[in-house]
């Protein structure tokens, strides 16, 4: 019956035993279970944290290709602005040179203008004089026309008179044949002077035609002639009844507005 006991005993020491070992083993397998868990929350917050890096390194490497390419722009931008320079260097040369021709002729304009308006004033005063001039010879010729008349009369009347000595009347011939002579002569330096007159005042009248000018006047030119359309007059010396460039019939002037 000990025996039994006892061995009951050991039994139930056996079991409590193995209890134990159970117990302790399912302890085991839960750690090792929540050690598991853990080592795979920890792996994945890892994979995470890769994955996070992958992407920061795939960022890193996109952000240094375009910062590569922004180089390689801003290399191609600083050629274009050096050839943008130097196309500038030469524009501003072109530009020197430009405006040193342009007050070259500006100068040179400036001289033939002046070199124009002195000329234009010289032939305005000898059209003065020469007008004067003729105006004095006609004079002079209707003096001496009256004189040969004069002159004739008294020699018809010498001739008719018989009581008239014949010196007187060879005295008054010779004065008629001298102021005849000097009558021929004066027609002729006359003639000769409008001819010259006439040429210096077509000269003068085409001038003024080119110039934009009042071929009367010589002033600024405001209306044009029709149907010829030579652009010669002023108001103040119109209307003319033929064109002084071309010499047409004048129907109508019409008035032209400068800028």
């Amino acid at each position: 019956m000990q025996t039994l006991f006892g061995t009951i005993r050991g039994r139930f020491s056996h079991m409590h035993t193995l209890e134990q070992k159970a117990e302790n083993a399912v302890t085991r397998l839960v750690q090792e279970q929540k050690l598991r868990l853990e080592v795979t929350r920890t792996m994945k917050a890892l994979q995470t944290q890769i994955n996070d890096l992958q992407g920061q390194g795939q960022t890193i490497k996109d952000q240094k290709e375009e910062l590569d390419e922004a180089k390689s722009r801003l290399l191609s931008f600083e050629e274009e602005l050096e050839s943008l320079c130097r196309e500038n260097a030469c524009l501003v040369k072109q530009v020197a040179a430009g405006s040193k021709n342009l007050e070259d002729l500006c100068t040179q304009h400036t001289a033939q203008l002046t070199t124009a308006q002195n000329d234009l004033k010289d032939a305005r005063i000898e059209r003065t004089t020469a007008k004067k001039l003729a105006k004095k010879q006609a004079r002079t010729i209707i003096a001496l026309e009256a004189a040969a008349e004069a002159a004739a009369s008294a020699a018809a009347l010498a001739a008719a008179e018989p009581q008239v000595p014949e010196a007187q009347l060879l005295a008054t011939q010779a004065q008629l044949a001298a102021t005849q002579a000097t009558l021929a002569s004066v027609q002729a330096e006359f003639k000769k002077k409008n001819e010259e007159l006439a040429r210096t005042t077509e000269k003068e009248i085409q001038a003024a035609a080119a110039r934009g000018s009042c071929t009367v006047c010589w002033e600024p030119a405001t209306h044009m002639c029709y149907p010829c359309r030579h652009f010669n007059m002023c108001a103040d010396c119109i209307p003319i009844p033929k064109c002084m460039t071309c010499e047409w019939e004048v129907s109508l002037f019409m008035e032209v507005l400068r800028p």
